[in-house]
């Protein structure tokens, strides 16, 4: 199915990094839309400001920026990618329990949250 020097493995990684990033990403917008009241705003500061210049910049923050550990399993087979800051076993670990923290807050929160 893929052809040329393409592999299956080469593909792997860096969809792995995108789909457990995206996975952290969306369990922190949604623990967030429920314990703030604009979530919007602080979803696009964090993004802007934290991940786009202060963790992008910052060897020490990008240990608290969801994308790095996204980044690091891209690294993983693509050499052309930026240098990862922790192994893609540990990546892989911090973004899975990140979003499932993240999801149990989450949970939590709309358990104790009265609906319509």
């Amino acid at each position: 199915m893929l052809g040329g020097a393409t592999r299956a493995a080469l593909v792997l990684w860096p969809l792995l990094g995108v789909g457990l990033a995206a996975l952290a990403y969306c369990a922190a917008a949604a623990g967030l839309s429920l314990r703030t009241r604009r979530p919007v705003v602080i979803g696009v500061l964090y993004i802007l400001l934290w991940e786009g210049s202060i963790a992008t910049f910052a060897a020490s923050a990008a240990k608290l920026s969801i994308s790095a550990y996204g980044r690091a399993l891209v690294a993983q087979r693509l050499p052309q990618a930026a240098a990862p800051v922790v192994g893609p076993a540990t990546a892989v670990a911090v973004l899975a329990g990140f979003t499932v923290i993240a999801c149990w807050f989450g949970g939590r929160a709309l358990s104790r949250t009265e609906l319509p």
